[in-house]
């Protein structure tokens, strides 16, 4: 798995729980991604977040909307890294 899509996981779990992560909690996560159902790798990683923090995190439509009207907040800029991450790391 592409290491700069963990650590972009990561860091938006590091965000929400506001507190640094565990190796125990990173070998958790992983597993979380690996066992996901989800087809896409933004997918499993937005899963393991909610999974992990019980959070739901925001759309991207959703986040194209806000954008357009208000300033978008460090959850939003970590989504959108988790989402751009993902995406390199299927390209790779």
């Amino acid at each position: 798995m592409e290491r700069q899509f963990l650590y972009s996981v990561f860091r938006l779990i590091e965000h929400i729980n506001r507190q640094e992560l565990r190796n125990s909690s990173k070998h958790l996560i992983r597993n979380y991604i690996e066992e996901s159902g989800e087809i896409s790798l933004a997918g499993r990683g937005r899963e393991a977040v909610e999974r992990y923090t019980n959070t739901m995190l925001p759309s991207l439509q959703r986040l194209r909307e806000k954008a357009k009207v208000a300033p978008l907040e460090p959850l939003d800029h970590l989504t959108l890294q988790l989402e751009w991450a993902a995406r390199q790391a299927e390209k790779a």
